[in-house]
């Protein structure tokens, strides 16, 4: 049995270390190491209630994985190092409306277009641009709010979103329009858009963007059980608490406030 020890030992000391948050002073960044429980990436079968509901499966544990109020499959419940994860220099996907038409966080937005959503919390207060399909870069937006933690997988992963633009960008894009008697939704979605953390001007040429929903499925952790997902809800009661001293977001994540790489309107 003690020739075991060892090997038992390192297995555990692994799982407990799922995703590291690293702090300093002033910042902190979100990095992963080699074993992520990535859920339970195999739906269950599908069943109906008696009104003939899509129901969320044969097993009603939501930390075994459930399907969405959308019918989507969603293989557990995301931890909260996930929603700040930080997201790549150059993604691609989907641009999307917001629905809500505001961000939770007020900055200076001189020399910016516009707010714009990414699905990060760890990107707000930073800057991004835009590519549509046919056009030129757009921006600097600047980042304004985030996904909510029960909605980033299906946000990232289903939706296949890399930003929501608010309504004077989605008027300018052609989303929103006027009809007349009332604003509607033209189109919800723009496909295929780069977003860059990087001002154009300064990208490298031989950077290839990251497809955002194929990078956060392979990065993205969920509790291995309901234990441990509601005992960090005990420990948290509040949830994640922000604060913005100086245009800076601070959060409050597993008892410390921490903050997060910021990038520059200009080439660095």
């Amino acid at each position: 049995m003690k020739r075991f020890f060892p090997v038992i030992l390192a297995v555990s000391i692994l799982i407990a270390c799922v995703v590291e948050i690293q702090t300093t002073t002033q910042q902190a960044t979100v990095t992963s190491i080699p074993y992520v429980f990535q859920g339970n990436t195999t739906p269950d079968p599908v069943t109906y209630d008696i009104f003939g509901n899509r129901s969320q499966g044969l097993d009603s544990n939501r930390y075994n994985g459930y399907y969405n109020e959308f019918g989507n499959w969603i293989p557990g419940v995301v931890k909260a190092e996930s929603q700040f994860l930080v997201m790549p220099d150059l993604v691609m996907g989907d641009a999307w409306g917001y629905g809500v038409g505001r961000g939770i966080h007020s900055f200076d937005m001189r020399g910016t277009i516009d707010g714009i959503i990414v699905p990060f919390c760890s990107e707000i207060g930073n800057y991004v641009w835009v590519k549509r399909e046919g056009y030129e870069w757009e921006g600097a937006f600047r980042v304004v709010d985030c996904a909510a933690r029960y909605d980033i997988y299906n946000v990232i992963v289903h939706r296949q979103e890399v930003v929501e633009v608010k309504q004077a960008t989605a008027i300018a894009w052609n989303m929103w329009v006027n009809y007349g008697d009332y604003w509607g939704w033209n189109m919800r979605k723009v496909e295929n858009v780069l977003v860059s953390k990087i001002n154009p001007d300064c990208l490298p040429d031989d950077l290839e963007p990251v497809v955002l929903s194929e990078w956060f499925k392979d990065n993205v952790s969920f509790w291995e059980t309901k234990e441990a997902g509601m005992q960090w809800e005990d420990d948290n009661p509040s949830g994640i608490l922000t604060k913005n001293p100086e245009g800076i977001p601070f959060w409050r994540i597993n008892g410390e406030w921490v903050s997060f790489p910021r990038n520059s309107k200009e080439c660095n």
